[in-house]
């Protein structure tokens, strides 16, 4: 489906006053709607919202799907036609389910009436370990003026200077989202692609799960059943099963964390503690490893267990007794004196505790790998399809 145009919004709620701010991306048109003691322009924000569904529009913003579209969904159920009880009423059922049952007032796909862009969802900040609040993104983004509003939200607006000052908070956040927004171009260009080559709403997937359902897609299409109802309940986790045979590399470290996971079986009760962690306080780490990998590790994060029940560092290896075991604070090695680490999640690096400052001949670039896990998903079940055919002619 092709969409006409992008709107960014927001809205508040307390007890006597609604607000909503929305924002046209594609030049800055702005409408601002309250209900409060002193107006309710309801209805008139209900013109507006058929107007964008009506002219194939889409609504943008961040976390949304959680609070946002269900507020406007219910005020919509009404026509417009609504007070500030009825919606406060369903902004406090909202907040109330929070942890016990998210999904209690979700509005799923097919019941939305304008289709909505959450790109909280869309970059995963709903995970409990990336999640990352709108003023956090503001700060990364360095916006100028970082608006934050200190207000009882459960107690009623008293002036119109209140109503004004909220209706100026809105906006800021509805420019941050839009700014974000920019920052995501790619990342929604990727997943509009997607749901218009599959017939699949892609568009608020974290790249996790685009990667997941298209692997069960490409799964379903070979015959095979792919849910929840038919899983096969394992014990233990061969990675030698799981590496694709056409991996290989040329630098010694990865070849040998390569050859580790080729050799490694794991208790899938115990993945996370199985690779460890680069923080010693909270690493668990119950991987044993080779002397050839320990070589390409930092010596201090290898402690060597010997078989006199003592240990020490392996870059203080005593050769004067016998090694039992190598154990690593992670599963990680170091390539041309930068840190590889290695985990359930994926590969990690970075510099800690690091200025980098350019001079007059340099360039400072910082590089991501767009969509990692859907675009490897994909690879991957485009390379097992083209097997599958041409088995079939040999």
């Amino acid at each position: 489906m092709q969409y006409t145009a992008i709107y960014d919004y927001d809205l508040e709620c307390l007890p006597n006053l609604f607000t909503a701010v929305v924002i046209r991306e594609s030049d800055g048109a702005t409408w601002k709607f309250e209900i409060s003691p002193w107006m309710n322009q309801g209805q008139d924000l209900y013109v507006l919202l058929i107007q964008i569904k009506m002219s194939g529009g889409r609504m943008r913003g961040y976390n949304n799907l959680g609070y946002d579209y269900p507020m406007l969904h219910t005020l919509m159920s009404y026509q417009g036609i609504v007070n500030n009880a009825i919606m406060y009423n369903k902004s406090r059922a909202i907040f109330d389910c929070q942890g016990i049952n998210d999904f209690e007032h979700f509005v799923w796909e097919n019941e939305r009436h304008i289709p909505q862009i959450d790109l909280f969802r869309i970059h995963h900040f709903d995970n409990k370990a990336k999640r990352t609040s709108l003023k956090l993104l503001e700060f990364n983004m360095l916006l100028d003026n970082i608006d934050e509003l200190e207000l009882d939200f459960q107690a009623d607006v008293k002036s119109r200077a209140e109503v004004e000052r909220i209706l100026e908070y809105n906006t800021s956040d509805v420019k941050a989202t839009a700014k974000f927004g920019g920052f995501s171009t790619a990342e929604l260009a990727f997943r509009d692609k997607l749901s218009e080559k599959y017939g699949k709403d892609f568009t608020n997937h974290n790249d996790t799960k685009i990667g997941q359902d298209f692997f069960v897609m490409e799964l379903a299409n070979h015959g095979i059943k792919a849910n929840k109802y038919n899983q096969t309940i394992r014990t233990s986790i061969n990675l030698g099963d799981v590496v694709l045979p056409y991996i290989k590399f040329e630098t010694a470290g990865f070849q040998e964390v390569l050859e580790f996971f080729k050799q490694t079986i794991i208790d899938p009760e115990q993945i996370k503690g199985f690779f460890g962690s680069r923080d010693k306080t909270k690493s668990k780490c119950t991987a044993n490893i080779t002397d050839r990998l320990a070589k390409t590790m930092d010596p201090n994060d290898v402690t060597v267990h010997y078989t006199d029940g003592t240990k020490g560092k392996y870059g203080e290896l005593d050769t004067n007794k016998q090694v039992k075991y190598l154990r690593p604070v992670n599963i990680h090695t170091m390539v041309n004196g930068f840190r590889f680490d290695f985990g359930a999640g994926g590969i990690h690096g970075s510099l800690h505790n690091t200025v980098v400052v350019p001079n007059s001949t340099q360039t400072l670039r910082d590089s991501d790998v767009a969509s990692y896990y859907p675009n490897l998903s994909i690879t991957t079940s485009f390379l097992f399809t083209l097997a599958t055919c041409f088995a079939r002619f040999i």
